[in-house]
C-alpha cells in the first residue's frame, strides 16, 4: 500500500501532536493531506509534563494544576518563593493526548493510522515511511520523533535524568495545594544529583516523584523503595492509595543533534535536542519548535531544525558549562540549585532557563555560583569549540 501526503508525522508524542494540533487549528492547512503514524492509542496516562510560563498559551488550560508559589529545600534550609510573574504548571500526558486528539478529529484532512514506522527512506525524491506492517506511506515532509538508535557523543557532556513518580490519594488533607515543592535535596545524594518534588493537585492528591542525574539508570523497583521511604519520612502515618505511576528517562547532553541526510525529513522533539541540557526541561522548548515548524511551513520557508535553535549563542555555552560542572563533580547539583534559589528570585531563574534573561539577571546568576569550578568548566567548553 502506498499513499501520498503533504506532511507525515511519525509519533504522536509531545512534539508530533504539538505540530498536528497546530495544523488543525490553522485554516491555511485545511487542503493539505496530513498523516499521523503512531503504534499506540495514546489513551493512557504514561507521563506528566511540568513547566513554568509567564505567557498564556492555548494548552495552559489543559493543565491539571498550576502553582503561584514554589519551595526548594535541603536538610539545612527551606526557600519558599513566589513564582510571579510566572506560574508553574503540570499537564498530564492523557489530558494532552486527549485535547490534541479532540481538535485533530475535527480536521477531515488529517488521518491517524496505527502503524509503527521502522524506516524512512528517500527514493526518487520522495520520503517513504516504511512500517512494520509492510505498508508504505509517501510524504513530501516527514516530521520524525523516533530517537536515533545510537548517539555519537564524542566529547559531549552526558547524564541521564531518570525518574519515577507515584500519584497518590490520601484519606486525609495532607498537601498545600497552592505550593509546589519543586526540589527537595534533603535525601542522600549518593554522590549524584537527587531530589524529590511534590506537586499537589488537591489537598488529598499529589504527584510525589524523585529525579536523579547520573550515568546509570536506577531500576523501577529501586525507585519504589526510595519513594516509599520518602513518604514515611515526610508524611508519617499517611494512609494512601497509588493511583498512577510514571517511570522514564531523558538525556541531558550538550551533544549537537544532527538531522537526517534526506531532504524534507526532520527529527523533532527529544530526537532533535529539545531537552535542556542543564535541567532536563523540554515541554516549552518543544512547543516553541512546533510553532516554528508550522509557521515556516505556512510561509514556505526552509525548515531547519538544529540543537542551537533551543539555546542560541551564550545560553548553549552556559548550559554546557553547568552540565560540565555536574558531570565532573566540581560542584554538586544540590549546591548549584540551592545557591541559585537562595540568591535569586524564582522569576530570574525561570527567565534564565528560558533564555529570556537580561544581562543584569545573568550577572546575578553567575555571581550566585562558585567561580573557580565554573571558570574551569567554562574554559574546557571554550576549548572544545575552538578545536
Amino acid at each position: 500500500m502506498e499513499l501520498h501526503y503533504d506532511y507525515i508525522i511519525v509519533g504522536a508524542g509531545c512534539a508530533g501532536l504539538g505540530i498536528a494540533v497546530r495544523f488543525s487549528l490553522d485554516p491555511f492547512f485545511k487542503n493539505k493531506k496530513i498523516l499521523i503514524l503512531e503504534p499506540e492509542d495514546k489513551n493512557k496516562n504514561n507521563r506528566t509534563w511540568s513547566f513554568w510560563s509567564r505567557e498564556e498559551k492555548f494548552y495552559h488550560g489543559w493543565a491539571i494544576k498550576s502553582w503561584p508559589k514554589v519551595i526548594i529545600k535541603d536538610d539545612q534550609q527551606t526557600i519558599e518563593t513566589e513564582a510571579h510573574p510566572h506560574n508553574y504548571y503540570t499537564i498530564r500526558g492523557i489530558d494532552y493526548y486527549s485535547k490534541c486528539k479532540e481538535q485533530i478529529v475535527t480536521s477531515k484532512n488529517i488521518t491517524w493510522k496505527k502503524e509503527l514506522v521502522s524506516e524512512v527512506k528517500n527514493l526518487a525524491g520522495f520520503n517513504h515511511c516504511i512500517c512494520e506492517s509492510g505498508n508504505e506511506y509517501l510524504g513530501q515532509h516527514i516530521f520524525d520523533s523516533r530517537f536515533p538508535e545510537k548517539l555519537k557523543l564524542d566529547n559531549s557532556n552526558f547524564l541521564w535524568q531518570h525518574f519515577k513518580g507515584w500519584v497518590i490519594r490520601s484519606t486525609s488533607e495532607s498537601f498545600d495545594e497552592e505550593t509546589a515543592l519543586l526540589m527537595d535535596f534533603s535525601i542522600d545524594q549518593k554522590n549524584e544529583t537527587r531530589f524529590f518534588y511534590v506537586l499537589p493537585f488537591s489537598k488529598k492528591e499529589a504527584l510525589i516523584e524523585i529525579a536523579i542525574f547520573s550515568e546509570e539508570v536506577l531500576s523501577s523497583k529501586d525507585f519504589d523503595k526510595l519513594i516509599k521511604a520518602y513518604i514515611q519520612e515526610n508524611y508519617p502515618n499517611l494512609t494512601f492509595e497509588i493511583i498512577e505511576e510514571e517511570y522514564n528517562k531523558i538525556p541531558m547532553t550538550d551533544h549537537v543533534f544532527s538531522q537526517p541526510d534526506s531532504k524534507y525529513h526532520y527529527y523533532i522533539g527529544g530526537a532533535s535536542g529539545s531537552v535542556k541540557s542543564s535541567s532536563g526541561y523540554a515541554f516549552t522548548r518543544i512547543q516553541k519548535q512546533c510553532e516554528k515548524i508550522v509557521h515556516n511551513c505556512k510561509e514556505g520557508k526552509d525548515i531547519i531544525l538544529e540543537s542551537k535553535d533551543f539555546a542560541p549563542g551564550k545560553y548553549e555555552l552556559l548550559d554546557a558549562t553547568l552540565l560540565n560542572v555536574i558531570v565532573n563533580e566540581r560542584v554538586s547539583g544540590k549546591e548549584i540549585f540551592m545557591r541559585l534559589f537562595a540568591k535569586n528570585k524564582a522569576s530570574t531563574i525561570f527567565d534564565f532557563l528560558d533564555e529570556k534573561s537580561s544581562i543584569f539577571q545573568e550577572l546575578k546568576i553567575m555571581l550566585s555560583l562558585p567561580w573557580i569550578p565554573f571558570i574551569k568548566s567554562f574554559t574546557e567548553e571554550i576549548r572544545k569549540r575552538l578545536n
